[in-house]
């Protein structure tokens, strides 16, 4: 069954994917979410100024759960795949300026006596899902 799944890269990363018109297997697996929220998630401790999101169509057979992302502090499960995958021009892609989310993150945590960071909530779910 074919389903879809998102990759986030940096713009950089973005700019050789489609000049190759592939995203390159490059160390063994490409990872993958199920949403365009939880793909963010995955880049977001990356503080890159701006992600780009690829809409892929894959079939569920050539992907597997990957556990090396915690779901629990992520709150999304992790995907990936061994095999390159195709980028044409009718391949969608979204591109996310991360600076609002950083914002809203950097509002919500705040040091304590001991400078250790005290965090208000859910905050990297709460900050993809309100973007």
């Amino acid at each position: 069954m074919i389903k879809k799944y998102y990759h986030a890269t940096s713009e950089e990363c973005a700019k050789s994917i489609v000049r190759d018109g592939k995203i390159k297997c490059n160390y063994g697996e490409i990872f993958l979410a199920e949403t365009i929220d939880d793909a963010l998630k995955f880049l977001f401790f990356r503080q890159l100024d701006k992600v780009v999101i690829f809409e892929v169509e894959l079939d569920e057979d050539k992907v597997v759960e990957s556990f090396d992302h915690n779901a629990a502090f992520f709150g999304c499960r992790a995907w990936m795949t061994f095999e390159d995958i195709p980028v044409t021009s009718e391949t969608s892609a979204y591109i996310q300026d991360m600076s609002e989310l950083y914002q809203q993150v950097n509002r919500r945590v705040t040091p304590d006596e001991n400078n250790v960071a005290v965090v208000e909530g859910d905050v990297l779910q709460d900050a993809v899902s309100n973007r």
